[in-house]
């Protein structure tokens, strides 16, 4: 499941890899119900060099010479992978980039989900207009994220999942964050005081740049572009531990279900 840190890597990942390079050739699965809506993809990318790779959110952007840019969101189960020797195109497998002596590949994610939007439209375009506050933008600051958080209503777990709030915080990490800062996710977010906020703020910048250095977490099928895996799934404190004892009081965590999401709270710790 890609989050935030996870497309962060990637993305510096392919952007060292091949900015530069050329796309050679482009094959779409035919047989996916969304390749009339890409297979003009074909003609934008063929023969075509990449110009840079950034992310907006979670979304991976690759520009391209010509003005355009492939927009690839990952959603919870996509992975990018490159391989020396070409793979069969198939529903799993529904996209392949030949770069250079290599083969991009996208895989376990819909066609639907990727895109080509020119540059001259990016800033008003519906995928990225309503995104709000990117934690790892050298932009953010603790100013910023108190404005914002002064105008949000509600939970403090189903704010921090809405990514027109802030982007790319996965259930697991969001977990993650509430406990560290010791905060009930249930919460009201209208009544957090400067200094509460500034322990939210903090609290996401520790759980964030922490997944960073051990190359985020790779739960279930999610890996990088070569195969490897992240580990920050073998750090959590509390996320899918029901029942074991909380690392600060020993008091069982507990899992409680919030807008449909499993939750794991230390009622003990957090108020």
């Amino acid at each position: 499941m890609p989050w935030l840190p996870e497309i962060e890597i990637l993305k510096k990942k392919l952007k060292k890899e091949f900015t530069g390079k050329k796309i050679l050739s482009v094959e779409f699965y035919k047989e996916s119900e969304y390749y009339l809506q890409v297979r003009l993809l074909e003609y934008e990318l063929t023969n075509k060099h990449i110009l840079n790779i950034t992310r907006k959110g979670k979304y991976l952007k690759i520009s391209l010479e010509g003005g355009n840019n492939l927009i690839v969101d990952l959603k919870v189960t996509g992975i990018l992978r490159y391989f020396s020797e070409k793979l069969s195109i198939n529903s799993y497998t529904p996209m392949i980039l030949e770069i250079d002596n290599g083969y991009l590949c996208l895989q376990n994610l819909s066609l639907r989900y990727i895109s080509s939007i020119p540059t001259m439209q990016l800033k008003n375009n519906q995928i990225f207009r309503n995104l709000g506050i990117d934690p790892l933008s050298n932009k953010y600051n603790i100013e910023i994220f108190y404005k914002a958080t002064n105008k949000r209503i509600g939970m403090l777990k189903t704010n921090l999942l809405d990514p027109s709030y802030i982007t790319g915080l996965g259930n697991y990490y969001v977990d993650e964050i509430l406990f560290l800062a010791k905060f009930h996710p249930k919460k009201e977010i209208s009544k957090l005081n400067r200094l509460e906020i500034e322990a939210l703020y903090s609290s996401i910048n520790k759980i964030l740049n922490e997944s960073i250095n051990v190359g985020g977490s790779s739960r279930e099928e999610f890996c990088y572009l070569d195969g490897s895996r992240g580990r920050f799934q073998n750090n959590f404190n509390i996320y899918d531990k029901e029942g074991k004892p909380c690392p600060i009081c020993r008091k069982n965590i507990k899992r409680i279900f919030i807008g449909g999401r499993g939750t794991y709270i230390c009622e003990n710790c957090q108020k």
